[in-house]
């Protein structure tokens, strides 16, 4: 697993249906979109990132054929989301109005979170890891599903998406 450290100076480029979290030119993670799904690379281990379900969908992320995570949604707007990786629960929150952001926190602080203001010609989306403490794996997974979710809000708002993302830290 890559040093969680390397994420608070990295960024992510994308073009189409490949996203790749770089820091420097060293490669961290490589995201591959196809339609309902998504296959991540992080060093030697390959996730499946899937859209669960129609009204009430969700998302899980398998390896190897073992689902490591799985997002379900609490209440009818689907604001608030639960995650539960590998039995550790997490919490995402979602807030839309002239700006969206997506947070992920532990039951007590903010882990991570995706921000993009929409409605500007060029969007700019800024991802920021605050420095808790969780298992890397854990981190890397949420970092994942948070720029799978936030690409597929952008999408919804934008025909064509070539983007860079700046990662602040706190």
């Amino acid at each position: 697993m890559k040093p969680v450290s390397k994420l608070q100076s990295s960024s992510w480029q994308s073009k189409r249906n490949k996203a790749e979290l770089l820091h420097g030119n060293e490669l961290l993670m490589q995201i591959n979109f196809k339609g309902r799904h998504a296959d991540v690379k992080l060093d030697d281990h390959y996730w499946q990132i899937r859209r669960e379900g129609f009204w009430c969908s969700g998302i899980s992320v398998v390896e190897n054929g073992k689902m490591i995570l799985s997002l379900k949604h609490i209440g009818f707007w689907r604001r608030n989301n639960e995650i539960l990786i590998e039995g550790r629960k997490y919490f995402a929150k979602v807030r839309q109005r002239m700006r969206i952001a997506i947070t992920y926190s532990n039951e007590t602080e903010e882990i991570l979170e995706y921000r993009l203001n929409a409605f500007s010609r060029s969007p700019r989306f800024i991802f920021k890891v605050n420095g808790i403490s969780i298992p890397e794996s854990d981190l890397f997974l949420l970092v994942a599903l948070g720029f799978y979710t936030i690409r597929n809000v952008m999408n919804e708002y934008s025909a064509s998406l070539t983007t860079s993302f700046v990662i602040a830290s706190s």
